[in-house]
């Protein structure tokens, strides 16, 4: 019965160690031989990508097309998701902070149960959705009936919208 593997001789062992990367770790390597080293740059002289060009002959393909690029570029500056003054949790902290977690109706001040709202509603002017001046701190209770009556306010914009729209229409 033949034993599975193979043993290698104590010259091949030495030579295996000498050109392991373990081995050239940190040390500089021997100059290769000439007829090495000319044999290498016969093989690299066609090559494309030795003279530093990935696309010789040919435009390179656009990474992105015009309508992505137009999609993304709407979202720079202060329109970036991660421009500190825009978003909306840097907002509402700051609105906290400025009303001392304070409820700006009824003046209880408990940090657990008071919400950021918008004075006017987001639907009647959705310009101001980012305006520290239309924030306000509101506890759960004042929150609900503003609520109420926004939603009121909103039904009623838009029968006056429909109403004049017939008018004009």
């Amino acid at each position: 019965m033949s034993k599975k593997g193979y043993k290698h001789t104590i010259e091949a062992k030495e030579k295996i160690r000498l050109h392991s990367a373990k081995y050239w770790l940190g040390k500089k390597r021997p100059p290769l031989s000439p007829e090495h080293n000319a044999k290498l740059h016969a093989k690299a002289k066609g090559n494309q990508y030795t003279k530093g060009m990935k696309f010789p002959n040919r435009k390179r393909p656009p990474t992105k097309s015009e309508e992505t690029r137009k999609k993304h570029g709407a979202y720079k500056g202060t329109k970036a998701m991660h421009w500190k003054g825009g978003g909306w949790q840097y907002q509402k902290r700051q609105t906290l902070m400025r009303d001392d977690w304070t409820c700006q109706m009824c003046k209880i001040q408990d940090r657990d149960i008071v919400i950021v709202d918008h004075k006017i509603p987001k639907k009647l002017r959705p310009d101001l959705i980012h305006d520290p001046a239309n924030l306000w701190v509101l506890c759960a209770n004042c929150h609900m009936r503003k609520t109420k009556q926004d939603f009121i306010l909103i039904l009623k914009v838009r029968a006056d919208a429909r109403a004049s729209k017939k008018q004009n229409g």
